[in-house]
């Protein structure tokens, strides 16, 4: 099967070609002539028509906003990893908490439109693994902050939904202290933002955490770390503003929140505008 790319740029030439007047036997003459590539006339045909597409059996994925995609966004600037290997464009989590690697799989699949699935688990790296393959939502990704904006502050489920998705990855609770811990300060910078403007949740950093160059165990992998690593702190008046307008998908982290600001009996309610996110 040729690569996606291929089919995409021989299918924009049988549409140029066709607009030209060429007949389908033509267009598949001068592609082969052009391009090295035989194409049966009732590709073209199907092509032209409308009938079929080159994507072909790569998953659909479209860039409309969603709570889902908002929260894929935030998890992949934070523990979500994505990987070529040869024709497949994997997008990948790998973690401990099941809660966790089960929200990601809702939101994944349903960003795909594609069925949901349990998530593995690995004795041999002791970890839950969600995977997907989608060259669309891989190229989509790999692209900057920015392009993700227009998705992220569509409305406040957005907004919360890619907080929560970031603060599940990269945030946590001890000694009394809710963070965020990030190497890439534009992301930090973005999210004290949103929390503030859209939630009213404040905070204060960001700081530098550690400096890089060091060993880090990742998953039971040791690792160099070679970026500075900064961390923004939730302020303590804030515990339950943030508890209940942004969250976690994360029983644990949860209930240490919970714990933090005096509550008891945690009760996992969410906002309205949240509401259809629940598994």
């Amino acid at each position: 099967m040729r690569a996606y790319e291929v089919r995409l740029r021989l299918w924009r030439m049988a549409l140029d070609l066709k607009e030209k007047g060429l007949s389908d036997a033509a267009i598949a003459r001068e592609i082969e002539r052009t391009e090295g590539e035989r194409i049966d006339q009732s590709q073209i045909s199907d092509w032209v028509l409308g009938k079929h597409y080159p994507q072909g059996r790569v998953r659909q994925f479209r860039e409309d906003p969603s709570p889902e995609l908002a929260y894929v966004i935030g998890v992949r600037l934070g523990d979500a990893t994505i990987a070529v290997s040869r024709y497949n464009f994997h997008v990948k989590l790998r973690v401990t908490d099941y809660d966790f690697a089960l929200e990601f799989s809702r939101c994944l699949c349903k960003v795909l439109h594609r069925p949901l699935y349990e998530p593995r688990w690995s004795k041999r790296f002791n970890h839950w693994h969600v995977a997907a393959s989608s060259i669309l939502l891989y190229k989509y990704l790999s692209g900057p902050l920015d392009v993700f904006k227009e998705v992220i502050e569509h409305d406040d489920a957005c907004a919360s939904a890619f907080l929560e998705g970031f603060f599940d990855s990269e945030g946590s609770y001890s000694s009394g202290g809710l963070t965020v811990s990030n190497t890439n300060l534009e992301v930090l910078n973005y999210s004290r933002k949103l929390l503030l403007e859209r939630f009213s949740v404040e905070t204060t950093g960001p700081y530098l955490g550690s400096k890089g160059g060091r060993k880090v165990n990742t998953k039971g992998k040791v690792c160099n770390a070679n970026k500075d690593a900064y961390y923004v702190r939730v302020r303590a008046l804030s515990f339950e503003t943030f508890d209940a307008k942004v969250g976690f998908s994360i029983g644990r982290k949860s209930a240490k929140l919970s714990d933090g600001f005096g509550r008891r009996g945690y009760n996992n309610s969410r906002p309205i505008y949240r509401s259809f996110r629940l598994v």
